[in-house]
């Protein structure tokens, strides 16, 4: 690290942990979430990141900075090896220091992510039932539902080194390797736990069971 960027070798990927910074997201004008959007992409993109644009919170949290029309905004997020970007919650700033109870916000959020294995398995144990229920009345899978099925394998077997055994590596064909794919999922987690498995996948992981069950995957 210099004293203008952070230095990361590989390229990023985003994703928002929960509806948090999508709620603070939205409540945005457009030139403000034009500018977030903006520092996401260097965030995204760029190896060396303006320390302008970014500072570390304490361990493991760190806030994204940006500034619009004289008002001042902080994002927190996490990174996975450098890899992965977490967002948690956004605000707007209105004292020159951060605001402990928006750090103890995100602080609580990354330690929630830590844990979200625990999340991950109740809503697998609830996914694997609602696909059952949907084959009972014979629906298949929509191309939603083929996307997002096969969106949840590709993270669970792509720069794993450990991957799981009990995926085959083929990509999803029919809504019976969908459900086995769930039930893979719940089987390496509780039974045969891989140690390389990183807080994004659980978070993600997340995300699209919840968008299983809320319908729209089956038809």
């Amino acid at each position: 690290m210099n004293n203008n960027s952070y230095i990361c070798s590989m390229k990023r990927e985003i994703i928002a942990y929960k509806g948090y910074f999508k709620e603070f997201f939205d409540r945005l004008d457009t030139g403000t979430q034009d500018k977030i959007l903006y520092v996401l992409m260097l965030l995204q993109t760029q190896d060396r990141i303006p320390l302008k644009f970014m500072k570390l919170i304490e361990e493991g949290l760190y806030e994204l900075r940006i500034e619009y029309q004289s008002n001042i905004y902080r994002i927190f997020f996490c990174f996975d090896e450098g890899r992965i970007v977490i967002l948690f919650n956004g605000f707007q700033k209105k004292t020159e220091k951060t605001p402990k109870k928006e750090i103890e916000k995100g602080a609580g959020l990354l330690l929630a992510a830590v844990s979200g294995c625990e999340q991950m398995v109740e809503l697998l144990r609830a996914a694997v039932h609602y696909c059952y229920e949907q084959e009972k009345t014979a629906k298949s899978l929509t191309p939603k539902g083929y996307a997002g099925f096969t969106r949840i394998h590709h993270i669970w077997t792509e720069g794993i080194p450990d991957v799981p055994k009990l995926f085959i590596g083929s990509p999803i064909q029919d809504r019976d390797m969908a459900r086995g794919t769930l039930m893979a999922i719940f089987l390496s987690t509780t039974v045969f736990p891989a140690e390389t498995i990183q807080i994004p996948v659980y978070a993600e992981t997340c995300v699209l069971l919840d968008d299983l069950m809320a319908g729209g995957w089956y038809a």
